[in-house]
């Protein structure tokens, strides 16, 4: 019950609550269920949980991939039932890890590349596909890089903290491999953070299952003993970790909001906002970045800036959006005019508390 609670208000769980809508939303409980499936040693389960996970985000092929593995290891030399077939645990694991790879390649190599106005894969493993970053990447090797800043180092301290510790011991802790890869090896500072940023969430199941998973083999069916009482004291520091975590971390994180003052009460640029989305035409096509985004799709066709190659009808710019990576444009209709592919020409309709809209007029 503890380590539930732990789970709906964990850093992770909260950062994505807090965000927009992201994708990354259907992963989290598939991903937990396939985890308690690792747990109980229900390896059929645990890989027909895991398998949609291809569906979600392209990186989650390669998560996929360690899954098969991990069911592979541990379930080595044990038949498996999948329907009317029989199959041995390592073919099973083995199957799987297959399927993420070349779900990962197929995706990565055809699928988005095909989808993709210039006919590649926008982001690359960790890549930032036009988003304004201006970190560097830390000097050295690869682990430098995936330890330097300090920040990144207290992200995996926090994963390690949410596992329990012991969790690292687990096979199935392997799963956040892909997601931390992509993530400290990019330049973009945002990805290195535990705090306030929804990819956490995937994190989250994995880590925990990986702590289960470990405390129920060494429980080992075994009567709690006084010989087994080291165990015990082990299983209730490894449970105590992540909870005292969420005590500690609980100020720093989106719920905290709700003990400030004015918490609730409508957000001070929430009547420009409404400006903007009344200025945009219904059926219309936008190029925004992502301050408005989620909002405009309802009523336009919607153009991400980092990726689009496309003369929209309209241009939205929020200034304070992360997408501009703290140098936005002073004139949306300008920017829009230097980026067009076609020479379309634009008129700023509207400026407001940092919000910006160019229509086209011309092109």
């Amino acid at each position: 019950g503890a380590l539930g609670l732990f789970y709906v208000l964990s850093w992770g769980v909260q950062g994505a609550v807090a965000a927009q809508f992201h994708e990354i939303a259907f992963a989290v409980p598939m991903l937990a269920w396939a985890s308690v499936a690792f747990v109980e040693g229900r390896w059929a389960a645990c890989a027909l949980w895991a398998a949609p996970l291809v569906l979600v985000k392209e990186d989650l092929g390669l998560t996929v991939l360690m899954a098969g593995l991990a069911i592979a290891w541990r379930a080595r030399g044990e038949q498996v039932r999948v329907g009317r077939r029989r199959l041995t645990g390592t073919g099973l694991g083995l199957g799987l890890a297959l399927f993420g790879l070349l779900s990962f390649l197929l995706t990565v190599a055809v699928v988005l590349p095909a989808l993709s106005p210039t006919g590649t894969w926008e982001y690359g493993l960790g890549g930032n596909a036009g988003d304004g970053s201006t970190a560097a990447t830390a000097p050295g090797g690869l682990l430098a890089r995936l330890l330097s800043p300090s920040v990144k180092i207290a992200t995996l301290g926090v994963l390690a903290m949410t596992a329990g510790l012991v969790g690292l011991a687990s096979p199935w802790m392997t799963l956040v491999l892909p997601t931390l890869a992509w993530r400290l090896l990019s330049t973009k500072e945002a990805y290195w953070q535990w705090e306030h940023w929804h990819y956490n969430a995937v994190l989250m199941p994995i880590a925990l299952g990986a702590l289960l998973d470990v405390l129920v083999r060494l429980k080992g069916g075994r009567p709690w003993t006084r010989a087994a009482v080291p165990v015990r004291w082990l299983s209730v520091v490894a449970v105590g970790l992540p909870l005292v975590l969420g005590v500690v971390t609980a100020p720093r994180l989106a719920l905290a909001g709700m003990l400030e003052e004015g918490w609730g009460q409508e957000p001070p640029r929430a009547a420009a906002a409404r400006q903007v989305l009344g200025t945009v035409a219904p059926g219309s096509t936008v190029e925004t970045d992502l301050g408005l985004l989620a909002y405009l799709v309802e009523r336009a066709e919607v153009y991400w800036v980092g990726t689009s190659s496309v003369d929209t009808d309209y241009v939205v710019v929020d200034s304070l959006s992360s997408a501009w990576g703290g140098n936005p444009p002073t004139d949306a209709a300008e920017w829009a005019m230097s980026t067009s592919s076609s020479g379309a020409v634009y008129e700023l309709v509207l400026d407001v508390e940092g919000y910006q809209v160019a229509r086209r007029v011309e092109g």
